[in-house]
């Protein structure tokens, strides 16, 4: 692992779209368009963030989360690095369900692995993808982000990605977060700042601290200016 203590990490949930406020299972490609409450969302996230450094800014394929990266990359003047690692957790045959049931059990399979239980094959998700494979994904492009950071003196990076997975990772890779991946889903445009506080034991490896999840700064962080998370 690349030796990038002190790298921070934005992990940044999308705004809200029109699955959302039909609390659709929407995971697949391209995915729903943001409402209008969402492109305001996506606007604030930019004018939230505004004064605070970030070198790039890595994005998944979906429509929801390249929009809601709009602003923030037209205010900075980057270009988006999309990545396929970051989609969201598949939903595979509860695709678009609006069943509660449905949800409720997604999420409980989410929880499951991020306590540390990774079960067997769809881990509770019927055609899903496995808790290793969702984590791998996610762990290469932090790895690339790292190897990135190392090669031209990045500080900053940023990953506009999904709830479940955001939470799935950073409550798996960041010390003592389990809790508050659990007890604290995040709310659209919802926030995660991780910074690195060694070089880790391998590829995808601990070694973060959580300092500002989604509206609350964590014990022994710091407050910044940053946006509010908004719920479905």
């Amino acid at each position: 692992m690349t030796d990038v203590t002190g790298l921070e990490l934005l992990l940044i949930r999308h705004a809200q779209t029109t699955s959302n406020v039909v609390r659709a299972l929407d995971t697949a490609h391209p995915g729903a368009d943001l409402t209008e409450l969402g492109e305001q969302q996506a606007a604030d996230l930019a004018r939230g963030l505004d004064g605070v450094r970030i070198d790039r800014v890595y994005v998944s394929p979906r429509l929801r989360t390249r929009r809601t990266a709009g602003p923030l990359l037209a205010a900075r003047g980057l270009e988006p690095h999309l990545r396929d690692g970051l989609v969201e957790i598949d939903a595979g045959d509860w695709e678009m369900s609006t069943e509660p049931a449905h949800a409720e059990a997604y999420n409980a399979a989410v929880t499951a692995w991020v306590r540390g239980d990774n079960g067997d094959g769809g881990d509770g998700v019927p055609g899903g993808e496995t808790a290793a494979a969702s984590l791998a994904r996610f762990d290469a492009v932090v790895e690339e982000a790292c190897a990135e950071a190392a090669a031209h003196g990045l500080e900053r990076v940023a990953l506009v990605s999904h709830g479940a997975v955001l939470r799935r990772w950073a409550g798996t890779r960041a010390t003592g977060a389990a809790d508050l991946a659990v007890e604290r889903p995040l709310g659209n445009t919802g926030l995660i700042r991780l910074t690195r506080t060694d070089a880790g034991s391998g590829e995808g490896s601990g070694g973060w601290r959580v300092t500002f999840w989604d509206t609350e700064v964590v014990p022994g962080g710091s407050r910044d200016d940053g946006p509010a998370g908004e719920d479905d």
